[in-house]
């Protein structure tokens, strides 16, 4: 579904309900910016954000697609709302079929590379109860620790590999994108970084608890 006919759907049922722009948005705990920039088609909406939506305008999705046969489960395996990356939001949620969708990657490993669009997505797993590696938080200056992909053995950086997509991103021009995991098959996107610094390696015990080098990223929010 193309973001003008959702811009538009949601506008109408959004005046059809008596809500303001800022009403919709406090109810969706969403942006007021956000909400407008859905409506007048200048973003597109993820499925998760989407049901934010439609739960704050009193509908079920299969109501929002007029498929009232079909559970909201069935809409959001069914429905295929094209994303790219100018629809990316901080703070939004992304499934691993949007994702895919979006930077035409792989669904599978934490370091995802394009060389159709030259961009990596990195997904962080240290936040959720699957903690394979070991990354820092990102502080309030917008940098942090990355570490690089590998879960058994030393981790190694080749320009050919995921490490090295990362470790030499300010030369092969290739963009990268952050993501924490916060459940299943959810990633929230905390935004676009950047190399802040060269990649460097640590010892640190593996997924069997067997010691190795890591690679290690210092990252920072463009």
């Amino acid at each position: 579904m193309i973001k003008e006919e959702v811009g538009k759907r949601i506008k109408a049922l959004r005046v059809e309900k008596g809500l303001s722009q800022e009403d919709l948005a406090y109810k969706s705990n969403l942006d007021r910016t956000y909400i407008t920039y859905v409506e007048n088609a200048r973003k597109n909406v993820t499925i998760e954000t989407l049901f934010k939506i439609t739960q704050a305008l009193d509908i079920s999705l299969s109501e929002f697609f007029n498929m009232d046969e079909l559970s909201d489960k069935e809409v959001i395996n069914k429905v295929d709302i094209q994303l790219s990356m100018d629809d990316l939001v901080a703070g939004n949620v992304y499934t691993n079929k949007e994702l895919s969708s979006i930077f035409k990657c792989s669904t599978q490993g934490g370091i995802r590379i394009s060389s159709k669009n030259k961009t990596a997505t990195l997904i962080s797993h240290s936040f959720s109860k699957v903690n394979p590696y070991n990354d820092s938080k990102v502080e309030d200056d917008g940098k942090f620790i990355y570490t690089g992909m590998g879960l058994n053995g030393d981790q190694i950086v080749k320009a050919t590999n995921q490490n090295g997509k990362i470790a030499y991103s300010n030369e092969n021009g290739y963009r990268l994108y952050y993501f924490i995991t916060i459940g299943n098959n959810k990633y929230k996107f905390i935004g676009e970084v950047k190399l802040d610094g060269s990649h460097y390696f640590l010892e640190e015990k593996d997924s069997e608890g067997n010691l190795r080098k890591v690679v290690k990223f210092p990252l920072k929010l463009v």
